[in-house]
């Protein structure tokens, strides 16, 4: 076989630059699907890479297609390449694989008031401040763990005046 390396060996030996066709070139979104998959919780990357575990969804795939998997507290992002797929089963290869945010960022906290405690609470309520003597939720929605310890502080400092 006799394969040609790359274009600049072929301009060295005078031969013209091998080009692609227009027909070749399409736009992404007619060749292939991206899909969004939230997860639950935090995920592990060995679990999202084994093939059964789309085997609820694969019938959705074909080869070539994008899988976002997004972790529901926003901490973990991982961008998947579909390279087969069959009834029970989606074999993907990982593009990137990314921490958002660092480790302690999303998990329960204290604000400055141990009273307080900011807590995941899932893609509905996102980070939610609980008032530990009562278990209760007084605030929830928070984008970010940092926006709803600033509630808490803000809330403290207000009913403390």
């Amino acid at each position: 076989m006799n394969a040609k390396v790359s274009n600049i060996d072929n301009k060295a030996s005078g031969e013209k630059p091998v080009k692609l066709s227009p027909s070749r070139l399409k736009s992404a979104e007619f060749v292939r699907n991206t899909y969004v998959a939230r997860t639950e919780d935090d995920f592990n990357i060995d679990d999202i890479t084994d093939p059964s575990y789309w085997s609820h969804v694969s019938s959705k795939f074909k080869a070539g297609d994008h899988i976002e998997v997004i972790s529901a507290d926003g901490s973990k992002y991982a961008e998947l390449f579909v390279v087969s797929s069959g009834p029970s089963h989606a074999k993907v290869i990982v593009i990137s694989d990314v921490q958002l945010a660092q480790k302690g960022d999303t998990e329960e906290s204290g604000s400055d008031n141990p009273d307080y405690v900011v807590k995941w609470g899932g893609v509905n309520d996102k980070f939610r401040v609980i008032y530990v003597p009562d278990n209760k939720v007084i605030s929830s929605g928070h984008e970010t763990k940092i926006d709803a310890a600033k509630w808490a502080s803000d809330y403290v400092t207000e009913i403390n005046k």
